[in-house]
């Protein structure tokens, strides 16, 4: 497609024009017209992100005006996912953008209303431990938990700024909103029968024709007396551009279509922060998509593995590195998103005495299940809080015997430290799932993943030398009676208009980067030091244009 526009383009400029031409003073209303219809009609066609309110889509349309190839990589990385993840509706929902998932923040602390089953790693001396190493430790000083989120960009969602399908629960502390990265299909299961409500913006893309064909016409005039008296600074060329940004954002939308809210997908971790959010504020996520667990032919990391958390106010304790921290973890296999099976060992205080050189071993007994516990009181919070955990393993994995002879306990007596403090023992959860997930058979072929990168490249490179070859063979780079102004602001703008592509290249891996206002703190600087050439080749383009005068063919 790409390839095709510069021989068209080469074809009409050499075809000789038998018609008779009438000509007539340029007035501001046909200013007005072509800045319309070649300029700021673009924008209207570039794809939204789903979900967003009216501002944050204003804020892209202003941008694509002045920068037409800053959305580009917008539709371009529509393309890219899209070749790749478009099994069902959730898979096209999440190359769209449209899908949002609960993550643990790094503020997030183990609950201290009821247990939790998370997955954990732990590490030592930056060298993983196995499950049985983590076993054996018998006592330990410090530990420390983190939080790790290989989120690849910032999608942070505010809630305010994003329609949300069935409405948005109050997030409990240590939780937050992104959009699911393209990335997340790996850990994600997105293989269900969902249906997600979409639909291809018709508007988009009658408005998106009727530009090309506008912008097609204004190139195909430019052959005539612009190039004699402008050369390469003739002002019909600076829309090709334009209707480069539009021939791909009709593609785009016709693809991949439009989605008027995000969509909150159903994760371990949502119903864990869900948990929270009915103790804490009384209220729940409604309007889920998707169901909870692993992706098929998810294979787990080795030096993973589940347990049971608690945070408890408790009696204070303390020891000589301050009040005493205690975690309690119950092994549950790979089931940690399932229902727990596996007893519990009654506490016994003996085990949970001060800190010795000596490890104190807990007595056998059988294992009963935990009495309920009575709703925790705003004093019981203003006592130290001992985090418990507790291992048991179950030799003979029958999770229903209750021979204590066949299970091995340990208890480690652990100090919480914060921060990055040095601690003997740190416990790693991830951010936007319940379990550590090492590989995944992708649903897509090879062929699909070639395709989308080695076709992202070669857009990349054409996007970038393809406007610069129409000028070369339109005009040869002659510069005829052109003023060095005229060629300086208008080459500075097809200049800024790659560096914005460049600049917004990470919309190729998500295309909800910059949904969020706050995100464009960081960019405000460099889009507003490349509008400043935008604008003066604006402002060139209307002093080329009232110079000249208006032709059309004699219809007679």
């Amino acid at each position: 497609m790409f390839f095709i526009v510069p021989f068209l383009i080469t074809a009409a400029s050499a075809a000789p024009i038998y018609a008779k031409v009438i000509c007539k003073t340029t007035t501001y209303l046909d200013i007005v017209v072509f800045f319309v219809t070649n300029y700021i009609t673009h924008a209207a066609t570039v794809p939204s992100t789903a979900g967003t309110k009216w501002y944050s889509t204003a804020t892209w349309t202003i941008v694509c005006i002045f920068l037409p190839f800053a959305g580009l990589g917008k539709s371009l990385g529509l393309f890219f996912r899209y070749v790749q993840c478009r099994q069902n509706d959730m898979e096209k929902a999440l190359a769209r953008g449209a899908l949002i998932l609960v993550k643990r923040s790094k503020d997030w602390k183990p609950n201290e209303i009821s247990a939790e089953q998370v997955y954990v790693r732990v590490r030592q001396n930056d060298r993983f431990l196995t499950e049985k190493e983590f076993g054996s430790i018998k006592v330990s000083t410090t530990v420390r938990i983190t939080i790790e989120d290989d989120d690849r960009i910032n999608a942070r969602v505010d809630p305010a700024q994003v329609r949300i399908h069935g409405g948005m629960a109050k997030l409990p502390a240590g939780y937050e909103l992104d959009f699911a990265d393209f990335w997340d299909r790996w850990h994600l299961n997105l293989d269900n029968g969902s249906q997600l409500s979409s639909s291809q913006s018709w508007v988009k893309m009658v408005t998106s024709i009727a530009q090309l064909l506008y912008t097609s016409l204004t190139i195909y005039e430019t052959a005539g007396p612009q190039l004699d008296v402008y050369g390469y600074a003739a002002y019909g060329l600076t829309v090709f551009p334009y209707l480069l940004q539009s021939l791909v954002n009709l593609a785009a939308v016709g693809i991949a279509g439009d989605y008027s809210c995000a969509y909150l997908i159903n994760t371990a971790i949502l119903t864990e922060a869900n948990g929270r959010a009915l103790a804490q504020c009384d209220n729940a996520f409604t309007g889920m998509v998707g169901r909870p667990g692993k992706p098929e032919g998810a294979t787990v990391i080795p030096n993973s593995f589940g347990v049971e958390m608690k945070l408890e106010p408790e009696d204070e304790v303390n020891t000589q590195g301050g009040p005493e921290t205690r975690i309690r973890a119950v092994d549950i296999g790979t089931a940690a998103e399932s229902p727990i099976s596996l007893t519990q060992p009654a506490r016994d205080d003996s085990v949970l005495s001060p800190i010795s050189e000596k490890h104190v071993a807990p007595p056998k007994r059988a294992l009963t299940m935990p009495r309920p516990q009575r709703r925790k009181t705003r004093d019981d919070y203003t006592k130290t809080r001992v985090l418990l955990i507790t291992r048991a393993t179950n030799n003979t994995n029958d999770t229903k015997s209750t021979n204590n002879d066949e299970y091995e306990t340990t208890e480690m007596r652990l100090n919480l430290v914060e921060g990055r403090q040095p601690a003997d023992i740190e416990l790693i959860l991830p951010a936007a799932t319940n379990h550590w997930v090492a590989k995944i058979a992708s649903n897509s072929s090879w062929w699909d993943a070639c395709l989308a990168y080695c076709g992202l490249v070669a857009a990349v490179i054409i996007v970038l030398f393809l406007p610069y070859l129409v000028i070369y063979l339109l005009t040869g780079f002659h510069k005829r009676s052109s003023t060095p102004a005229e060629r300086a602001w208008l080459m500075a703008w097809s200049s800024a208009n790659d560096l914005a592509f460049l600049i917004f290249a990470p919309q190729f891996l998500t295309p909800y980067g910059f949904a969020d206002l706050a995100n464009l703190v960081w960019l405000i600087p460099a889009v507003v030091t490349l509008i400043v050439p935008a604008m003066g080749g604006f402002v060139m383009v209307a002093r080329m244009q009232a110079a000249s005068k208006t032709c059309s063919l004699d219809s007679d």
